[in-house]
């Protein structure tokens, strides 16, 4: 069976298109997400909550033949995301593969939506393999450590004008 080489998670993955190489820029391996309760005093018409915009992620995970394995051999692939504040993981991609080189790389472009909900701990990301119609995975995994940071902002009256007919 194959062998995992490596996963990580990056801001951005870029492919070389005359040699093929992957440069991976700024590796995430901790994250913040903040989110803004926010009031208003009386006679202001705002009050709720702001969550920062989507995580955006390149997770890239490469997998090798060995020696014992079959190049035409066709095997199934997903990657998955788990958050600390859900209960289950996400399968966000599932398909077919054959190796065309001794080694193969996956990179999945996600936008990890937060919520008012989240909370701190670890997000895991999962790339796993089988041979297809087989029932046992190969898996390897990258975790982010995430901090959640809440903070509350008043926003004043004048800060929220009545809108103009």
């Amino acid at each position: 069976m194959p062998r995992p080489v490596y996963m990580l998670c990056s801001q951005n993955t870029v492919i070389d298109r005359e040699t093929g190489l992957a440069s991976h820029f700024n590796v995430v391996d901790a994250c913040e997400i903040k989110i803004q309760e926010r009031t208003a005093t009386e006679g202001a018409p705002f009050t709720g909550t702001l969550v920062q915009e989507p995580l955006r992620l390149a997770a890239t995970s490469v997998w090798a033949l060995t020696d014992d394995d079959n190049e035409k051999e066709v095997f199934e692939t997903e990657f998955s995301i788990l958050k600390p504040w859900e209960e289950s993981e996400q399968v966000v991609h599932h398909s077919d593969f054959s190796f065309n080189r001794r080694q193969h790389r996956f990179v999945l472009s996600a936008m990890i939506r937060t919520s008012q909900d989240a909370k701190a701990g670890i997000m895991r990301f999962e790339s796993r393999i089988r041979s297809k119609g087989t029932e046992a995975w190969l898996r390897q995994s990258y975790e982010i450590h995430l901090d959640v940071t809440r903070l509350s902002v008043e926003v004043p009256a004048q800060a929220n004008p009545a809108p103009v007919d």
